[in-house]
């Protein structure tokens, strides 16, 4: 059976994309830095999917050696790869460009691109002949545009957005499905709930009609592919 690699899988949208996967029949590998979490996460879809392939890889994917272990074992247990979905990420926000430091910088950079730029390789890598492939990457409102207090979150996740363009140019008369998303909001999660206090329920994203998003580009027919894409709430200030 074809599979999911799903990178941030362990919780939140990575785990909800990784439940739509698994209830179309796809297995999926899911990738995250917690053992702990990770372990969590597969208890409570195996429950759901008792027949299906959930593998589990702890790694740090914006480290080349730890990615590189990752892959290796997703091959070795997955046969045929479907989709990479690039969700691992970090809001770095919160800081002036004066306070921000060259870590800060790099660290946005290593956890928001860098990680999907590994990931990518690896899985173009071992790509088979003509098997079909989508990579979607998960993007932000900070790809577009910039804005105060928030230089590090931005920079790195436009770098993301121009990489998906880039590859997407390169790698679609391969057959290969490159899709950038951009949440514009916040997802309904218990950390962005508890960050926000008295913000009303309609204004948040829900993880489920994300996933459902994120499936629909990433099985699309090679006739009518969608690169880019917004989601935002129906009440949303845009």
């Amino acid at each position: 059976m074809s599979t999911f690699i799903i990178t941030g899988g362990s919780r939140g949208l990575g785990k909800g994309i990784a439940r739509s996967a698994l209830g179309m029949g796809f297995d999926v590998a899911l990738i995250a830095r917690n053992a702990t979490a990770l372990e969590a996460a597969r208890v409570t879809l195996i429950n759901e999917f008792p027949m299906r392939n959930i593998s589990l890889h702890k790694a740090d994917l914006s480290e080349e050696d730890q990615c590189q272990i990752a892959f290796d074992d997703i091959f070795t247990q997955h046969l045929s790869i479907r989709c990479l979905v690039n969700n691992a990420a970090t809001w770095t926000g919160g800081k002036s460009v004066v306070n921000l430091t060259t870590l800060d910088m790099r660290q946005s950079l290593d956890l928001n691109f860098m990680s999907a730029f590994l990931a990518t390789k690896h899985v173009l890598h071992n790509r088979k002949s003509q098997e079909d492939l989508s990579i979607v990457n998960i993007g932000a409102t900070a790809a577009l545009r910039g804005s105060a207090n928030n230089a590090a979150f931005c920079v790195a996740k436009s770098s993301l957005r121009i990489f998906s363009q880039s590859l997407a140019r390169e790698v679609g008369n391969l057959g290969i499905h490159i899709a950038h998303l951009i949440i514009d909001g916040l997802i309904s999660n218990e950390r962005t709930i508890k960050l926000n206090p008295g913000r009303s329920e309609s204004r948040y994203i829900s993880v489920d009609s994300i996933a459902k998003e994120v499936l629909h580009v990433a099985l699309q027919n090679r006739d009518s592919w969608t690169f880019e894409w917004e989601v935002r709430t129906n009440n949303a200030d845009w």
